[in-house]
Protein backbone atom coordinates (compact mmCIF):
# COMPACT_ATOMS: atom_id res chain seq x y z
CA UNK A 1 0.00 0.00 0.00
CA UNK A 2 2.98 2.55 0.95
CA UNK A 3 4.97 1.93 -2.50
CA UNK A 4 1.20 2.55 -4.47
CA UNK A 5 0.97 5.70 -2.24
CA UNK A 6 4.66 6.55 -3.19
CA UNK A 7 4.00 6.24 -6.67
CA UNK A 8 0.90 8.31 -6.75
CA UNK A 9 2.84 11.37 -5.20
CA UNK A 10 4.62 13.71 -6.79
CA UNK A 11 7.89 14.91 -5.28
CA UNK A 12 6.76 18.26 -3.61
CA UNK A 13 3.54 16.36 -2.03
CA UNK A 14 6.78 14.24 -0.53
CA UNK A 15 8.93 17.28 0.34
CA UNK A 16 5.46 18.95 2.26
CA UNK A 17 5.15 15.03 3.89
CA UNK A 18 8.55 14.94 5.24
CA UNK A 19 8.66 18.78 6.30
CA UNK A 20 5.69 18.49 8.23
CA UNK A 21 6.68 15.12 9.67
CA UNK A 22 9.88 16.65 10.69
CA UNK A 23 8.13 20.09 12.34
CA UNK A 24 6.08 18.23 14.52
CA UNK A 25 8.97 15.33 15.58
CA UNK A 26 11.34 18.30 16.87
CA UNK A 27 9.10 21.44 17.42
CA UNK A 28 11.03 23.67 14.71
CA UNK A 29 9.24 27.02 14.46
CA UNK A 30 11.16 26.32 10.89
CA UNK A 31 12.06 24.07 8.78
CA UNK A 32 13.71 24.48 5.48
CA UNK A 33 14.42 21.30 2.91
CA UNK A 34 16.76 21.99 0.14
CA UNK A 35 18.51 19.82 -2.74
CA UNK A 36 21.82 21.42 -3.92
CA UNK A 37 22.61 21.33 -8.40
CA UNK A 38 26.70 20.68 -7.84
CA UNK A 39 26.95 21.45 -11.42
CA UNK A 40 25.40 24.42 -11.41
CA UNK A 41 26.36 25.69 -7.89
CA UNK A 42 23.01 26.13 -7.10
CA UNK A 43 20.53 25.42 -4.27
CA UNK A 44 16.66 24.52 -4.57
CA UNK A 45 14.58 25.05 -1.81
CA UNK A 46 11.89 22.44 -1.57
CA UNK A 47 9.77 23.35 1.85
CA UNK A 48 10.08 26.29 3.73
CA UNK A 49 7.98 27.04 6.75
CA UNK A 50 8.52 29.34 10.04
CA UNK A 51 5.75 29.51 12.36
CA UNK A 52 3.05 27.23 10.38
CA UNK A 53 3.36 30.12 7.92
CA UNK A 54 4.76 28.48 4.04
CA UNK A 55 7.36 30.84 2.58
CA UNK A 56 8.13 30.53 -1.00
CA UNK A 57 11.73 31.18 -1.88
CA UNK A 58 13.19 31.90 -5.36
CA UNK A 59 13.11 28.23 -6.94
CA UNK A 60 17.13 28.30 -7.06
CA UNK A 61 19.72 30.33 -5.85
CA UNK A 62 23.32 30.28 -5.05
CA UNK A 63 24.74 27.56 -2.62
CA UNK A 64 26.05 30.01 0.28
CA UNK A 65 28.89 29.43 2.39
CA UNK A 66 27.22 27.44 4.46
CA UNK A 67 26.11 24.95 2.65
CA UNK A 68 29.52 24.65 1.24
CA UNK A 69 30.66 23.96 4.94
CA UNK A 70 28.29 20.81 5.03
CA UNK A 71 29.07 19.56 1.60
CA UNK A 72 32.84 19.95 2.50
CA UNK A 73 32.68 18.62 5.96
CA UNK A 74 29.33 16.38 5.48
CA UNK A 75 28.11 16.95 9.16
CA UNK A 76 25.64 18.53 10.98
CA UNK A 77 25.83 22.16 12.01
CA UNK A 78 24.39 23.45 14.79
CA UNK A 79 24.94 27.18 15.69
CA UNK A 80 23.32 28.24 18.83
CA UNK A 81 24.99 31.14 20.13
CA UNK A 82 26.48 34.52 18.58
CA UNK A 83 24.08 33.94 15.92
CA UNK A 84 24.37 37.51 14.20
CA UNK A 85 28.02 36.83 13.83
CA UNK A 86 27.91 33.20 12.64
CA UNK A 87 25.15 34.04 9.67
CA UNK A 88 27.76 37.23 8.90
CA UNK A 89 30.54 34.34 9.15
CA UNK A 90 28.69 31.58 7.21
CA UNK A 91 27.13 34.10 4.38
CA UNK A 92 23.54 33.12 5.63
CA UNK A 93 20.58 35.23 3.74
CA UNK A 94 17.58 36.00 6.31
CA UNK A 95 14.33 35.77 3.94
CA UNK A 96 12.77 39.04 3.55
CA UNK A 97 9.55 38.79 6.01
CA UNK A 98 10.99 36.43 8.31
CA UNK A 99 13.12 36.51 11.47
CA UNK A 100 16.62 36.27 12.30
CA UNK A 101 17.05 32.09 14.46
CA UNK A 102 18.02 32.46 17.78
CA UNK A 103 19.29 28.82 16.92
CA UNK A 104 20.06 26.72 13.64
CA UNK A 105 20.79 22.99 13.08
CA UNK A 106 21.52 21.70 9.39
CA UNK A 107 22.02 18.41 8.93
CA UNK A 108 23.04 16.95 5.45
CA UNK A 109 20.68 14.83 3.51
CA UNK A 110 23.64 12.37 2.08
CA UNK A 111 22.89 9.74 -1.02
CA UNK A 112 25.66 6.88 -1.93
CA UNK A 113 28.90 8.98 -1.19
CA UNK A 114 27.36 12.66 -2.11
CA UNK A 115 25.68 15.47 -0.30
CA UNK A 116 22.47 16.12 -2.29
CA UNK A 117 21.25 18.78 0.36
CA UNK A 118 19.76 19.45 3.59
CA UNK A 119 17.46 20.07 6.21
CA UNK A 120 17.41 23.28 8.47
CA UNK A 121 15.93 23.14 11.79
CA UNK A 122 15.56 26.50 13.35
CA UNK A 123 14.05 28.24 16.29
CA UNK A 124 13.20 31.77 16.61
CA UNK A 125 12.14 32.17 20.29
CA UNK A 126 14.19 29.88 22.01
CA UNK A 127 17.68 28.20 21.61
CA UNK A 128 17.41 24.33 20.46
CA UNK A 129 17.20 21.32 22.30
CA UNK A 130 20.28 20.15 23.63
CA UNK A 131 23.03 19.28 20.82
CA UNK A 132 23.03 15.68 22.10
CA UNK A 133 19.82 15.01 21.41
CA UNK A 134 19.92 16.58 17.97
CA UNK A 135 23.19 15.32 16.71
CA UNK A 136 21.91 11.83 18.06
CA UNK A 137 18.54 12.23 15.00
CA UNK A 138 21.11 13.20 12.56
CA UNK A 139 23.16 10.30 13.24
CA UNK A 140 19.63 8.11 13.20
CA UNK A 141 18.72 10.22 9.69
CA UNK A 142 22.24 9.24 8.20
CA UNK A 143 21.88 5.32 8.98
CA UNK A 144 24.60 5.13 11.47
Amino acid sequence: MQQGLAAQLDMQAVYDLVGDKIRDIFDAQVVLIATYDHAAHLTTTHYAIEKGRRIYMEERTAIAAVSDHIIRTRQPLLINENMTERVAEFGMAIVPGTELPLSTLDVPLIAGNQVIGVISLQNIDASMPSASRMCGCSRRWRGA
